[in-house]
């Protein structure tokens, strides 16, 4: 019989705020001995516990399938305990669950069954540092608070400041990798490192790069990656680019999913048609006669897959 018993998932909640405020970790077994009423030194920590004996015949099947119903609904977390390798569980806290769902949605994370990662893949120190960072500007570290404390990260803009320090109010990560991995990819060796590598609160992993959003169309950004995503299939990882727009965190997807500036799309193939290339100054020279956002010439990029080189500021687009 599965449980649908709203109070007990209030109790549940509650035993998982208790285990938290005692300083210990709510093991499945250790979950089942309260709810049902057990004793036992662990246990009587519990005996005040709104839940204890709650649910004096609950079944293993029967708590298991209440907690994942309320991880799926992103009430609580699955953790590993590194010492000995048991799961435990905690309390989503509630005021976070919609950054979560936003962030989720934003670096196209879907809730799956809890499963194992690679945890080596955020062993050993991050591919570029202060010291052989290439940027010369707005280098700093910050704090992060992660499910498992708070991580000191390298970040190397301004943008990629304020999206750790957003995930960080939220507790989105179990752990953060910055600049986690080189890959090579273009026929010369290219070197591309991406900005971080993530393990979320779902204990998903996820590449995020963060641009600029005039630099998200370039093609060498995509090219970049493509070449990401081949190379990391085998780890089951997303693999994400995102920038901010008028205050709100877009990714390649939303720009994708933009209506389409007919007008605009009309011109710019004129051009590339004309003369093989539609640049900045084109795109100035049509200010004033058709209405345009930024965003719209990101779509028509995207959308018929063409190639944009150089700065936002002096861009060209030609035909692949």
């Amino acid at each position: 019989m599965v449980i649908d018993d709203s109070r007990l998932e209030v109790n549940l909640l509650k035993l998982l705020d208790d285990f938290e405020r005692l300083g210990e970790k709510a093991y499945f077994k250790s979950i089942r001995t309260v709810l049902r009423g057990g004793r036992g030194e662990r246990a009587d920590l519990f005996l005040q516990s709104r839940a204890f004996n709650q649910a004096p015949s609950i079944t293993a099947y029967e708590l298991e399938d209440l907690l994942n119903r309320l991880f799926y609904q992103k009430k609580i977390i699955i953790l590993k305990n590194e010492s000995n390798g048991r799961l435990y569980y905690r309390r989503t806290h509630p005021d976070h669950i919609d950054g979560l769902i936003c962030f989720d949605q934003l670096l196209g994370i879907n809730t799956k069954p809890y499963d194992q990662i690679d945890e080596t893949l955020f062993k050993g120190l991050p591919m570029r540092g202060l010291e052989s960072s290439t940027v010369t500007s707005n280098k700093q570290f910050i704090d992060c608070n992660t499910l498992l404390g708070v991580e000191t990260i390298f970040t190397e803009s301004e943008l990629e400041k304020e999206f750790i320090q957003e995930i960080s109010k939220i507790q989105y990560a179990i752990r953060i990798k910055e600049q986690p991995r080189t890959i090579a990819y273009t026929s010369n060796g290219r070197i591309y490192t991406p900005d971080f590598l993530i393990q979320t609160y779902q204990n998903r992993l996820v590449y995020v790069e963060v641009k600029a959003y005039n630099e998200m169309t370039v093609y060498k950004n995509l090219l970049k990656l493509e070449e990401l995503k081949e190379q990391t299939i085998l780890e089951d990882a997303g693999v994400v680019m995102i920038s901010k727009y008028k205050n709100e965190w877009i990714n390649l997807e939303d720009i994708r999913s933009l209506t389409m500036n007919q007008e605009l799309e009309t011109e710019v193939l004129k051009n590339l048609n004309k003369k093989n290339k539609f640049t900045k100054q084109d795109l100035d020279a049509l200010k004033g006669k058709i209405d345009f956002e930024e965003l719209d010439i990101h779509k028509i990029i995207l959308h018929h897959n063409l190639k944009r080189n150089f700065a936002f500021y002096k861009f060209e687009i030609t035909k692949i």
